[in-house]
């Protein structure tokens, strides 16, 4: 069965990755906290890096998961958080380089805000 801790350690590395000024905040808390006042996480994001960080101290602290739902919906979460904070990014980032008149359109669409 897959483990919360190793969830977690996912999520906890991400943290650094989204934000490396993060990386000389040793609380994991802090840095979730911290990525979502900033816009970088959506609140939903922010309540299941939650989730998977306090269910990932409990197996470590206290005893593994018994479910297997359980391991199932932290890697679900998980694998959705990546492709959220990593991988989506970067597919709008290629769009908009295959499209220049997008590109153009975005930064016109910019300066009216």
């Amino acid at each position: 069965m897959p483990s919360a801790a190793g969830f977690r350690k996912v999520i906890d590395i991400s943290t650094v990755h989204l934000d490396p000024n993060l990386k000389s905040v040793r609380n994991m808390e802090d840095r979730i906290n911290s990525l979502h006042k900033a816009g970088l996480l959506s609140d939903g994001l922010h309540d299941m890096a939650h989730v998977v960080r306090l269910d990932g101290n409990e197996e470590v602290h206290d005893e593994p998961l018994t479910e297997e739902d359980e391991a199932s919906q932290l890697k679900d979460f998980t694998e959705v958080f990546l492709r959220y904070v990593f991988t989506m990014p970067q597919h709008v980032t290629e769009a908009i380089a295959r499209h220049p008149q997008l590109a153009t359109k975005i930064a016109a669409a910019k300066k009216k805000l």
